[in-house]
C-alpha cells in the first residue's frame, strides 16, 4: 500500500522554496553564461584600459541605481507578503503604488545628479578623463533600471519569481545581441556602453507592459499626488535597507574603487575578470533569497517559529550543496578556469580568484541570515555587521592593495565578507535560535572535505589544460560529493520529500514531451 505523507506547513512551504530556487537558478546561470560571453566578447575586443575605465563606470552606475531604489527592492516584497499574510488587501494596493511612484521621483532625481558631478567623479576623484563620457551615457539608465528592480520586488511579494527570470534574460539576451551587431562594425568601448544603455531601455520598456498586465492584484488608483499613510512605514523599513545596501555595495566594490584610485586601470581590468566568477558561489543562496523573504515574512507574521527555523537550516544545507562542486574547481584549478574564459593574459588573477571564492563559500556555510534577518523585520543587525565589514573591508584595502595589489584587494573583500556572515548568524540566532548545524549538514561538510581533498591531489599532476578536461573534473567531483553524502546519509526527510517530489515533476514534465512529439 502506498504511503501518504502529510505535509505540513512548512514542508509546504519548503516545495515552493525548492521549485522557485530550481527555477531561478537554472534561469539565472542561461543569463550568466549569456553575461560571460558577453564580458568575453567586450575583454577581448578592448584593451585592458578601456576594460577598466568600462568596470569602473558601471560599478558606479550599479552603486547609483541601488541608492535610487531606496531600499525599496527588499522592503517593498517584504510588506506586500506581510500584508498578505494579514490579508490587507488595501495595504498592498498602497504598498505597489507608492513603491512605483518613489522609484520614478528617485531614478529622475538621480540620473539628474549624476550628469552634474560626472565631472567631479572622473577629473578628480578617479583622474581619469576617459571615464566622464561612459559615465554621463549609462546614467540615463538610472530611472530604468530602478524601475526594473522595483517591479521585480513587487512580484516577489505575491510569490512570483519568473517574471525575474524572465527580465534578467531579456537584458542579457539584448545585451549580447547588440553587442555583437555593433561589434561588426568594429570593436570599441562605446560599443559596450551603447548595448548596456539599449538592453536597459528595452527591458523595461517591455516589463512595464508586462507589469500592468500581469499584476496579481487590480489597482484601484494610481494618483501621483495622493499621500499614502503606509508610504511612511515603508520608507521608515526601506530606508534602513538602503544603508545595508549600501554597505553591501563597500564589500562589492570597494576594491575595484580602490584599485582604480590606487593603481591603473590595466590593473582594474585584471582584477575585475575574477569577481564575476566568484560571485558565481553565491547563485544558489541569491536564487534562494528571491522568495525566501516573501515565504518567511509570510510565517512570521503568523508567529510559525518552527516552520521558520525548518526552513532555515534545510535550505541552508541545500545551497552549501550546490554551492561546493564549482568552488571546489575554483579554489584548485584557478588558472585553468581563467585561461578558458578570458585568455592567457589574465591568468594573474588566479589568486583574487581562489580567496574571493574562499571568503563566499564561507558566507554560504551560514546560510541565508540576510534575508532571514529582514522577512522577521530586524534590520538593525544587518546595519550594525556591514558597518563594522565595511571599515574593516576599506581599512584593509587601504593598506593591502598598496603593498600587493590587486591579491591585496581579494583578501580584503574574504576576510570582510567573512566577519559579516558571522555577525548575521550570531545575531540570528540569539534573536529566534535558528541554525543550521544540524547532524546531517554536519556530515555534508565532511563529505565536502573529502572531495576538496580528492581533487586537490589529482589537480597536482597537472592534467587539466582544456575546457573538456575541466568539465570532466566538475562532473566527477560532483558525482563523487553526491555519493559521499548518500553514504554518510547526509539527507534528511524533508531533503528526501523534496527529491522525491523533483523525480516526480522530471517524470511528469518527460511524459509530457514524449505525447508532443
Amino acid at each position: 500500500m502506498h504511503k501518504d505523507y502529510m505535509i505540513d506547513t512548512a514542508s509546504s512551504e519548503l516545495m515552493k522554496l525548492a521549485r522557485a530556487t530550481g527555477a531561478i537558478y537554472l534561469s539565472s546561470i542561461l543569463v550568466l553564461f549569456l553575461g560571460f560571453i558577453s564580458v568575453i566578447m567586450v575583454v577581448r575586443f578592448t584593451t585592458q584600459s578601456e576594460y577598466g575605465t568600462y568596470s569602473l563606470a558601471t560599478t558606479i552606475m550599479s552603486i547609483i541605481v541601488l541608492v535610487s531604489s531606496l531600499g525599496l527592492i527588499e522592503g517593498a516584497a517584504r510588506y506586500i507578503a506581510y500584508f498578505r499574510g494579514t490579508e490587507e488587501t488595501n495595504k498592498i494596493r498602497d504598498i505597489i503604488a507608492s513603491s512605483v511612484q518613489i522609484a520614478l521621483i528617485s531614478g529622475s532625481v538621480f540620473l539628474v545628479l549624476s550628469f552634474l558631478i560626472a565631472p567631479i567623479i572622473s577629473n578628480y576623484i578617479f583622474q581619469n578623463p576617459e571615464l566622464l563620457t561612459p559615465f554621463r551615457l549609462l546614467a540615463i539608465t538610472i530611472p530604468f533600471s530602478v524601475l526594473i528592480n522595483i517591479y521585480v520586488s513587487i512580484f516577489r511579494g505575491f510569490d512570483k519569481i519568473m517574471p525575474s527570470a524572465y527580465f534578467s534574460l531579456m537584458k542579457s539576451l539584448i545585451f549580447l545581441i547588440l553587442l555583437m551587431a555593433y561589434f561588426l562594425y568594429g570593436p570599441s568601448l562605446d560599443v559596450a556602453i551603447l548595448a548596456n544603455i539599449f538592453s536597459v531601455l528595452g527591458t523595461c520598456s517591455v516589463f512595464s507592459i508586462y507589469f500592468k498586465k500581469r499584476l496579481p492584484l487590480v489597482m484601484v488608483s494610481w494618483e501621483l499626488v495622493k499621500i499614502r499613510p503606509i508610504c511612511f512605514d515603508l520608507l521608515s523599513f526601506s530606508i534602513p535597507l538602503l544603508a545595508v545596501n549600501m554597505l553591501m555595495s563597500v564589500l562589492t566594490w570597494t576594491d575595484t574603487l580602490m584599485i582604480g584610485y590606487f593603481k591603473t586601470p590595466q590593473l582594474v581590468g585584471l582584477y575585475n575578470v575574477a569577481p564575476p566568477l566568484a560571485y558565481l558561489n553565491m547563485l544558489f543562496l541569491t536564487s534562494l533569497g528571491t522568495l525566501y523573504v516573501p515565504i518567511a515574512s509570510k510565517l512570521y507574521s503568523q508567529n510559525k517559529l518552527n516552520d521558520l527555523k525548518k526552513i532555515y537550516s534545510t535550505s541552508t544545507k541545500w545551497c552549501f550543496i550546490g554551492t561546493f562542486p564549482l568552488a571546489c574547481i575554483f579554489i584548485l584549478l584557478p588558472q585553468v578556469v581563467l585561461n578558458l574564459f578570458y585568455g592567457s593574459r589574465y591568468i594573474g588573477a588566479a589568486p583574487v580568484l581562489q580567496i574571493m571564492t574562499l571568503g563566499i563559500i564561507f558566507s554560504t556555510i551560514s546560510g541565508p541570515s540576510f534575508y532571514a534577518l529582514i522577512a522577521i523585520g530586524k534590520t538593525g543587525i544587518i546595519s550594525r555587521g556591514y558597518v563594522i565589514g565595511s571599515i574593516i573591508n576599506i581599512a584593509l584595502n587601504a593598506v593591502l592593495i598598496q603593498h600587493m595589489g590587486i591579491t591585496g584587494a581579494a583578501i580584503a573583500s574574504a576576510i570582510s565578507i567573512a566577519i559579516v556572515s558571522i555577525i548575521l548568524s550570531i545575531g540570528l540566532y540569539r534573536l529566534t535560535g535558528m541554525h543550521p548545524l544540524t547532524r546531517e549538514y554536519t556530515k555534508i561538510i565532511a563529505a565536502s572535505l573529502i572531495t576538496g581533498a580528492f581533487v586537490y591531489i589529482i589537480s597536482q599532476n597537472r592534467l587539466f589544460d582544456g575546457p573538456i578536461e575541466l568539465a570532466g573534473t566538475f562532473i566527477l567531483v560532483t558525482l563523487i560529493y553526491a555519493a559521499l553524502i548518500v553514504i554518510a546519509k547526509g539527507f534528511d526527510q524533508e531533503d528526501l520529500m523534496i527529491i522525491r517530489k523533483a523525480r516526480e515533476l522530471l517524470k511528469s514534465g518527460l511524459s509530457s514531451l514524449r505525447r508532443v512529439k
